[in-house]
């Protein structure tokens, strides 16, 4: 039996704790997304000591960099969760977003803060990996409604990142 027919025939309740997991992964992801987007226009303008609207091509060049990682580095994150399983992918990549994140909320330069949203793309780039996941443990005809359920965790997290990351922008 191929190894992907045997992934689909675990049963229920397991598979319901992987599909929880997954879309927690991916509210996590789309959080760390939006998150920094209230902050970061001060927080450059704090870093390279300028005005916010000379702050706004490093916002830009910051974002853009953010975006082709995550463009690519998806297909490799993708292949490599083919090669050593999806869960491990997914958790490495939660633990790499978490050092990342730590790290950002203390940056001294815009340097740093770039590269560390480099990285940021490079681990957020679990996309692939969270569907192929869905679709190795779904069965054919509720795949639609599964990746539906993505589709709403990953606006939740797109709804939840700017508002955390507002909130806690007013804090410090």
């Amino acid at each position: 039996m191929p190894k992907r027919q045997a992934r689909l025939k675990t049963q229920p309740t397991s598979r319901n704790k992987v599909f929880l997991f997954v879309l927690l992964t991916l509210i996590i992801d789309m959080m760390g997304v939006g998150l920094i987007w209230p902050i970061l226009p001060k927080l450059i303008e704090q870093l390279i000591g300028t005005t916010i609207s000379d702050a706004s091509s490093y916002y830009g060049w910051a974002v853009t960099g953010y975006a082709l990682m995550q463009f690519i580095f998806s297909p490799l994150i993708g292949a490599l969760s083919d090669r050593f399983g999806r869960r491990l992918v997914l958790l490495m990549s939660l633990f790499a977003l978490s050092l990342d994140y730590l790290v950002m909320a203390v940056v001294p330069t815009f340097t740093l803060l770039f590269i560390m949203r480099l990285l940021s793309g490079i681990f957020g780039a679990t996309f692939s990996t969270a569907y192929a996941c869905i679709a190795d443990i779904t069965p054919a005809k509720d795949r639609a409604g599964a990746f539906g359920k993505l589709g709403a965790a990953f606006g939740l997290g797109f709804i939840l990142g700017p508002l955390l990351g507002g909130i806690l922008g007013e804090i410090d």
